[in-house]
């Protein structure tokens, strides 16, 4: 007895195999809708001392999840701008689920002397005239921490960086947060171009 091909089956039987195929595309779709989506790296871990290690370590130190906001201007070290990037990081520190916000508007300075050094915010005050504008972004280029972290190499590019805490019985808490940063990123659209890195 010669077994039929499949292809052959479905070419006599088209109405049948389309039912047929119906059936299981949706019986699979109502077991999908059961697929729970985790969105937390945490969640891969394996149970080794290694994994312990770690958690331990987040524990005494905090998390190291976070992501970037990036503003771009002509200048960034213009009032109107660092008005802009004051603002935004006070905004972000205020939101529960952020733990800390490092940007030039809030990073300590270390001022050295012969015999002494002071740590002072770096953006303490804004200066109002060009000069003094201009030596604070030759300070901020000069320094190898704030450089190529905080400020690109060309004062045109300031980065907000945004630490988060550690959620790990919260899976979608990372997607929450980044749509309510988002949705106030909105409002400096028209006064500086910014870019979200996560």
């Amino acid at each position: 007895m010669k077994i039929p091909h499949p292809l052959d089956i479905s070419t006599r039987y088209p109405v049948g195999t389309f039912v047929l195929a119906t059936f299981f595309c949706v019986l699979i779709a109502s077991f999908s809708i059961q697929v729970e989506t985790v969105n937390n790296v945490d969640y891969f871990t394996l149970e080794d001392s290694d994994a312990a290690f770690y958690r331990s370590f987040k524990k005494q130190f905090g998390g190291d999840e976070f992501f970037v906001i990036a503003l771009h201007a002509e200048n960034i070290f213009v009032p109107e701008v660092l008005k802009l990037l004051q603002d935004l990081t006070k905004k972000l520190e205020q939101l529960q689920d952020v733990r800390k916000v490092t940007s030039l508007a809030n990073v300590d300075d270390l001022i050295g002397g012969e015999d002494t050094f002071e740590v002072r915010r770096f953006l303490e005050t804004i200066p109002d005239d060009t000069a003094a504008l201009e030596a604070m972004r030759q300070r901020a280029v000069a320094k190898v921490l704030y450089r190529g972290n905080l400020i690109s190499a060309d004062g045109r590019t300031a980065s907000v960086m945004v630490f988060v805490h550690d959620r790990p019985n919260d899976h979608d808490y990372r997607l929450r947060l980044l749509a309510e940063v988002e949705h106030m990123l909105d409002q400096y659209k028209r006064r500086s171009p910014y870019y979200l890195s996560h």
